[in-house]
């Protein structure tokens, strides 16, 4: 029932995610590649080698010295699309005078430990949280002393399964980040701990609050329960007709 309710979360957090995003912006970035370690817990396997972990940063807005870090931990996709479509960094960034770094997260965009080989069955055991959380680590702390901000306060920022990365972060290596903003992130449902679902009660309650159709919250609460149904099934993914069907009774 877990399995269930998580498949229907992800799914329903990613098509508000696509329904929510706003224009693409095109914020000034450079393109930077780390050699990051492929196993940072077992050396018997993979030994010091390395992989081109990508990450972006944004010096314009750096004071240098003391100031700042905003760190994205990057989640489930091609980094350049969180950087893109996360204006909230690059609008405070200005005021603290901060470096900004968006990583991207290894199995993801052009973050191959094993380049084209990465996903067989033998190699996709090293895409797990600690090795992800170990890469933002070290990441890090390599930026900081190339740019010689070793007293440089560091702030995670991450939104999603991003915002679970960077609460874990803040958790797991206090010494590296400073603090952290983690927006909208599962982290009590994917632990078991609160309801299975509040986010479901949370996005209805969202629609019921504002001056729409009353239809809409019907039509929602039909939708996650159809979601919840082919998840049941075994459903991959959702059906065009899903799509259209529900497409058509929200713009009506």
């Amino acid at each position: 029932m877990m399995y269930t309710m998580a498949r229907v979360v992800l799914v329903s957090f990613a098509l508000l995610a696509l329904g929510l995003l706003r224009a693409v912006a095109d914020y000034p970035y450079k393109t930077m590649y780390f050699d990051q370690i492929i196993d940072h817990f077992n050396f018997k396997t993979y030994g010091n080698q390395t992989f081109k972990q990508r990450y972006l940063v944004t010096e314009d807005y750096w004071a240098g010295g003391s100031h700042p870090v905003f760190f994205y931990t990057g989640n489930e996709a091609d980094i350049t699309i969180f950087l893109k479509n996360t204006g909230f960094l690059f609008d405070i960034a200005p005021r603290f005078g901060a470096l900004v770094i968006f990583a991207e997260h290894r199995y993801y965009g052009e973050s191959l430990p094993f380049g084209n080989h990465s996903y067989t069955a033998d190699n996709v055991g090293l895409l797990a949280i600690e090795q992800v959380l170990a890469d933002y680590a070290t990441l890090i702390q390599g930026v900081k002393k190339q740019l010689h901000a070793d007293n440089a306060p560091v702030i995670a920022f991450g939104g999603s399964y991003g915002a679970m990365l960077s609460a874990y972060l803040r958790f797991k290596y206090p010494n590296v980040v400073r603090g952290a903003i983690s927006s909208g992130g599962p982290i009590y449902s994917a632990a078991g701990i609160g309801s299975q679902t509040y986010y479901f009660e949370d996005v209805t309650k969202v629609f019921d609050s504002v001056e729409a159709s009353p239809k809409c919250v019907p039509t929602i609460k039909e939708g996650f329960s159809t979601i919840a149904s082919l998840a049941q099934q075994g459903q991959p993914g959702l059906p065009p007709s899903f799509c259209h069907y529900f497409a058509d009774l929200l713009e009506n």
